[in-house]
């Protein structure tokens, strides 16, 4: 069926026009020029309704002067479609109107009949503009709600950068005085680093350049710390061409560093792994650095808060990110995100 007779209001006229004839076929076979007209009153009434639906909007409590006007269009409708419908038996007779309703043994109920219908198309253009209304109310909703999340998304990720930024600069900062032939190396790859997250990587970056960030920032930080730092990565290759959030990886790295690795003496180890599920693929990041048993919840800070409300906006609850502290001692971040 067309768009227009999905609608309610659209059913109820259907309703109206074929049971209409039907029951006006009834006294006879008409010509084609009364079939015409049949059908010609009936649409005229239906959209008539339509109208008065729109002139007077349905109250949330309906009151007297509601119920009074649509009962003076309800007789009026009546009517006419008796005078139609009998005008359409006279042609077929050969009898004139009046002749044709003195005949009629059902007169009364012929009248309530089409006032009963009046009652279903009314009832149905009621129905088709509030569904109308809902309809737009609700897409209007979707339309706010989708402008939020792109500004919300937007004051994120404009938060995230100045937050990466800070901290490299700082781990720049401190090699120039100690050794600047690892300070001017720092700065180029410092100068790499920039130029990605400046860049306009829009909601997302493939699995493959995101470690490629992650290494180099990883990189950077090894300048400042030696030996003391120490990571390896292992990711399914079927996963590299999997989007994810840009930063995502290297927010869960550079947590890492800053609250397990760095406060110790002697470093650690960060232990990248990527795996491929079924409908998932899992971004995990391991340390054996400061566990921190004491500190209840596990550590988080901005950064995996804000990691946190950039996946609930572009997933929902599709995706996920939990940080534990496992008997073993360290810290594990495991971030969650929906296949392709």
């Amino acid at each position: 069926l067309p768009a227009s007779l999905r609608s309610v209001f659209g059913m109820a006229l259907t309703a109206w026009v074929v049971v209409g004839l039907a029951f006006s076929l009834l006294g006879g076979t008409p010509g084609l020029a009364a079939f015409g007209a049949g059908v010609a009153g009936a649409i005229i009434l239906a959209f008539a309704a339509w109208w008065l639906s729109g002139v007077v909007p349905l109250p949330s409590r309906p009151g007297p002067t509601f119920y009074a006007i649509h009962g003076v269009a309800g007789l009026c409708s009546g009517s006419l479609m008796i005078l139609v419908t009998y005008w359409q038996r006279s042609v077929a007779t050969d009898q004139s109107i009046r002749a044709v309703a003195r005949a009629a043994d059902f007169l009364g109920a012929e009248f309530a009949f089409w006032i009963w219908l009046y009652a279903i198309l009314i009832a149905g253009s009621y129905g088709s503009r509030f569904t109308t209304v809902v309809q737009a109310e609700r897409e209007a909703a979707m339309r706010a709600e989708a402008r939020a999340a792109e500004a919300r998304l937007a004051v994120l990720k404009g938060q995230l950068n100045p937050h990466f930024l800070f901290n490299a600069l700082h781990s720049v900062s401190a090699l120039i005085r100690r050794d600047p032939d690892q300070a001017e190396l720092a700065l180029e790859r410092l100068g790499d680093l920039l130029r990605v997250s400046l860049d306009d990587v829009a909601d997302g970056v493939t699995i493959a350049e995101e470690l490629r960030f992650t290494r180099d920032y990883l990189e950077l930080e090894q300048l400042g710390m030696g030996e003391r730092l120490v990571y390896d990565i292992d990711a399914d290759q079927s996963a590299l061409d999997a989007v994810v959030p840009p930063f995502a990886l290297q927010v869960l790295a550079e947590n890492a560093v800053r609250h397990g690795i760095a406060p110790r003496p002697r470093g650690g180890r960060i232990s990248i792994e990527i795996r491929e599920g079924n409908e998932t693929i899992r971004l995990s990041v391991r340390d054996d650095g400061l566990g921190a048993p004491a500190l209840e919840p596990p550590r988080e800070d901005g950064a995996l808060a804000n990691l946190k409300d950039r996946l609930a906006g572009l997933y929902g609850e599709r995706a996920s990110l939990n940080a534990d502290r496992p008997e073993t001692g360290g810290f594990v971040a495991q971030l969650d995100i929906p296949r392709p």
